[in-house]
């Protein structure tokens, strides 16, 4: 989406452009966020049950070349509730865009919102009870990086949930 597209898009409704905090003029970016502000006042399963993690997700990947580096740039302009309603569209899953798809680039996204602090204790709560991403796939790095984030050693194996929640998993991975 160009820059006049979505100046464009910010006069179809006077909510898109009080909401507007973004400060990129990148394509997908833009493509991105536009889609935020469009659902953002949606009912929640439009999020909890993986619609906007299919769609975005569609749109990041027709933006790859840039677009990760350049919402990483522009996410600490947008309210609490924008960057929570991408955080958690990048740990669900939809059947079109699965539990598979891109799970290293998702999660690289969640930890470097963690390792800035960025609505830190949002995240831990969403990653817990939102994440249906096959972590297997992830390198040791990663999962290394996510065990300290989460302080998944400090976390007695009682309080795991069962053995699809994140945090187990992780536990286990690490072994």
């Amino acid at each position: 989406m160009t820059k006049e597209e979505f100046d464009a898009f910010l006069t179809h409704k006077a909510i898109y452009e009080l909401n507007n905090f973004t400060t990129s003029s990148n394509e997908g970016v833009l493509a991105v966020y536009s889609y935020i502000l469009k659902y953002e006042q949606t009912d929640s399963d439009h999020w909890s049950e993986g619609h906007a993690s299919s769609d975005l997700l569609q749109i990041i990947t027709y933006y790859e070349a840039t677009v990760w580096d350049e919402l990483k740039k522009d996410i600490s302009n947008w309210s609490e509730n924008q960057i929570e309603l991408f955080a958690q569209s990048l740990l669900t899953a939809y059947p079109e865009v699965p539990e598979r798809y891109k799970v290293s680039e998702r999660i690289d996204f969640i930890l470097f919102l963690m390792e800035k602090n960025i609505l830190y204790k949002s995240l831990y709560s969403d990653f817990r009870y939102w994440c249906q991403l096959d972590l297997s796939l992830l390198s040791k790095a990663d999962i290394e990086r996510l065990a300290v984030q989460l302080e998944i050693n400090e976390i007695d194996e009682v309080y795991m949930l069962n053995d699809r929640d994140p945090f187990a998993i992780i536990k286990k991975l690490m072994s």
